[in-house]
């Protein structure tokens, strides 16, 4: 089994990768990310913690892209056109929920997968990466 040089599988390191990616914010991901650049020399190791921060980089375009629909449909029901903001409030949070779940989802998956060294084939996010990492 390929070991990193904190002497832990290269496995568990991308697990762990996954996971301060679901539990974390951008800061220890990024110090975490970097350390995997600059010093580890396994090339499936880059690449998976790549593939977790691209991941987590769409989550949140997502969340903030429906964070915004319930604004722009408030801005509208200021110039009375009419949508009725509690309908649009309680899909906001129906929608959050299900992000929230599959993200969790998703990731607790992609880490179980990874201390195998496997992984969960995303196609667009895989290809990004791969376009990105050689």
């Amino acid at each position: 089994m390929l070991q990193t040089k904190l002497g832990i599988s290269v496995g568990l390191m991308a697990a762990l990768t996954y996971l301060l990616c679901f539990f974390s914010n951008y800061t220890t991901i990024i110090i975490l990310i970097g350390y995997i650049f600059l010093c580890e020399e396994n090339k499936w190791l880059k690449k998976t913690a790549f593939k977790a921060f691209t991941i987590t980089v769409c989550f949140s375009l997502l969340f903030v892209f429906t964070g915004i629909f319930p604004q722009i449909l408030n801005f509208f029901n200021i110039l009375n056109i009419g949508f009725s903001l509690s309908k649009i409030g309680q899909l906001h949070i129906f929608i959050n929920g299900v992000l929230s779940a599959a993200k969790a989802i998703l990731f607790i998956l992609l880490a179980f997968f990874a201390v195998n060294q496997k992984t969960i084939p995303i196609p667009p996010i895989d290809d990004f990466v791969d376009k990105h990492i050689e």
